[in-house]
């Protein structure tokens, strides 16, 4: 992050005026255990923490300043001290200063939102704009909300060309209101799907929520979106303003697939160019999308596509739960743990398809969480689809996911190949029998689900067997 005078910060956020405006801080911080001395303290209040009560801490530990909301009780030697700046609000003022500095600094921002498909097109945005030799900073992890897309701003210095943001939402205006702070130059749209409906008010609001990003673009801004996604498609035709539209069957960037499994091997087709084959280590089909999404954001910052899909071939995906392969003898785990709705399931269930033949294939689903009132219904049709694709075997994990075996075995799974547990750690029990052959297991639930500590114990079992020596016999 570029230093910045605590004059600046309070200008900007509207903070009290601080006793030495010309002192300088280097970053900006929300948790002490990972604050550098020199930073900006920022203490947040949320419904189990308040980070007031680390102020002390903060400053002792060589914080240049905190920032505290004007109503937060502070010991007397604390509201003395010159360096504990008050604000209305500390959420907001983080938003406010984030948006003072990206507008300052002037670097391209690229922000990304979708009901599925967020942070691989993200991750690989990133990667061929690292690859062009372009100066970037991306999002950490899942930093996409009120405190992660300011904290992504902020990594970016004097020296950075571009900024890749990732933009969630699980209520109304939330994208609104983080794109109003990241004011993208570039906004992409992986795909508009049934998540968060208990906070959105079914598909038409997340529609709503998700296109709201397009609303808060820069003049001239730019939209790329998957014209696949038939809400997108219309909406691409309804824009006055740029568009770019990406899509294995529609759009003006297109990929045509020659093999698949856990390596794609495909064709770039783009407007006016040669047909370009391009490799793209990942598996599942909705990830090429996500690299056209990549490739097409990377174009309308002025590079070539068909060079850049040549540099897909060396991507390596480093989060964890996100459709990660673990072998173990003769056993392959899939880790697709990190979250999931019904779009995300339905495409890891076609990754499973892909990559195993019928007899391997097990399914190991896990509750799809804020689905409201529709939850039963779109576990149950999880079910279907599962009966639909041939899996051999279906373990669930979690109340609401009990659905998606009423579904799959209303769909015709056989009663004996499907199992209904309550919680992660009884994953392992629950796949006695199955792992003595060639099996490739799918982990996949929503994030409350911890469905990876079943993954975690299934994998300690594979590497070291029953006391017995031998596993349970496979049925």
């Amino acid at each position: 992050m570029q230093p910045f005078t605590l004059g600046r910060l309070a200008h900007a956020v509207g903070a009290t005026t601080p006793a030495q405006p010309a002192a300088v801080a280097r970053g900006v911080c929300t948790d002490t255990r990972s604050l550098e001395p020199g930073a900006l303290f920022v203490a947040l209040r949320g419904e189990r923490f308040d980070g007031t009560r680390f102020v002390a801490q903060a400053l002792a530990g060589g914080a240049a300043a905190a920032l505290v909301n004007a109503d937060a009780p502070l010991p007397s030697e604390l509201a003395r001290d010159p360096r504990v700046l008050r604000v209305a609000c500390t959420r907001r003022a983080l938003g406010d200063f984030a948006r003072s500095y990206r507008s300052e600094l002037g670097f391209t921002v690229i922000g990304i939102t979708g009901s599925a498909g967020k942070t691989t097109t993200k991750d690989l945005t990133y990667h061929l704009l690292e690859r062009a030799g372009i100066r970037a900073v991306k999002a950490d992890k899942s930093f996409n909300n009120e405190i992660g897309v300011p904290l992504t701003l902020f990594k970016a210095d004097e020296h950075t060309e571009a900024v890749v943001v990732e933009i969630g939402t699980n209520a109304p205006g939330e994208i609104a209101a983080l794109a109003r702070v990241a004011r993208p130059d570039v906004a992409a749209i992986t795909c508009i799907g049934a998540s968060h409906l208990e906070g959105l008010g079914g598909i038409e609001g997340v529609a709503r929520e998700k296109l709201s990003l397009l609303e808060h673009l820069r003049p001239a801004g730019v939209a790329v979106l998957n014209a696949d996604d038939r809400r997108l498609r219309a909406a691409a035709t309804r824009r006055a303003g740029r568009t770019a539209t990406v899509g294995l069957r529609h759009g003006s960037l297109r990929a045509r697939v020659r093999s698949r499994g856990w390596t794609w091997q495909c064709e770039l087709l783009a407007p006016d160019r040669p047909v370009q084959p391009f490799e793209l280590p990942l598996p599942g089909e909705h990830v090429l999308t996500d690299a056209l999404l990549a490739l097409s954001i990377c174009a309308e910052l002025g590079l070539d596509p068909c060079r850049a899909a040549r540099e897909l071939a060396s991507y390596r995906p480093a989060n964890v739960g996100r459709l990660g392969k673990v072998e173990v003898g003769p056993v392959t785990l899939i880790d697709d743990t990190y979250n999931a709705n019904p779009e995300s399931v339905l495409a890891s269930l076609a990754v499973l398809c892909e990559v195993a033949p019928p007899q391997e294939r097990v399914a190991v689903l896990g509750s799809m969480l804020e689905l409201g009132g529709e939850s039963e219904a779109r576990h149950w049709a999880i079910g279907e689809a599962v009966a639909r694709l041939g899996v051999a075997r279906l373990v669930t994990v979690g109340s609401e996911a009990s659905a998606i075996a009423a579904g799959a075995l209303a769909a015709g799974l056989p009663v004996e190949q499907a199992r209904v547990v309550a919680h992660a750690e009884e994953v392992p029990e629950a796949l006695s029998g199955l792992l003595d052959a060639p099996r490739t297991l799918l982990f996949k639930a929503s994030r409350g689900v911890a469905l990876e500590r079943g993954l975690e114990a299934t994998a300690e079992l594979l590497r070291h067997p029953t006391p017995s020596g031998a596993r349970p016999r496979a049925a």
